[in-house]
């Protein structure tokens, strides 16, 4: 029943800040509210676009992603590879999340070919 009360606030708390968090990266958070949410962008549906948004509840420490009045759970760790989220997910260490935070390292460049042997 709590999980139930929880998501409801969390999709109200959304929907009414859909217009001013939609547009990616902009942040709506307050110091009286446990809840953050940051805007993903706009989704093509039907004739027009929808707000995407990520939701973080800093209380219970559980995310989501929000598109339009659908609310899906997120793994805070995979949520903490978007820049804008990190502050806001304090226990979502490298200790804790794994190699799932940390930024991908580029792969290493092939060997120099040998070269011939000179005559």
């Amino acid at each position: 029943m709590l999980m139930l009360r929880l998501a409801c606030a969390a999709l109200l708390l959304a929907t009414t800040a859909a217009c001013a968090t939609s547009r990616p990266g902009a942040v709506s958070a307050s110091a009286d509210s446990p809840l953050v949410v940051i805007g993903a962008g706009e989704v093509d549906y039907g004739p027009g676009e929808i707000g995407a948004r990520y939701l973080i509840d800093t209380r219970t420490r559980q995310c989501w992603f929000v598109v339009s009045d659908s609310l899906a759970a997120l793994d805070c760790c995979a949520l903490a590879a978007v820049a804008d989220a990190r502050p806001y997910l304090t226990w979502a260490t490298p200790e804790v999340c794994g190699e799932a935070q940390a930024p991908a390292a580029p792969p290493a460049a092939p060997p120099a070919p040998a070269a011939p042997p000179a005559r």
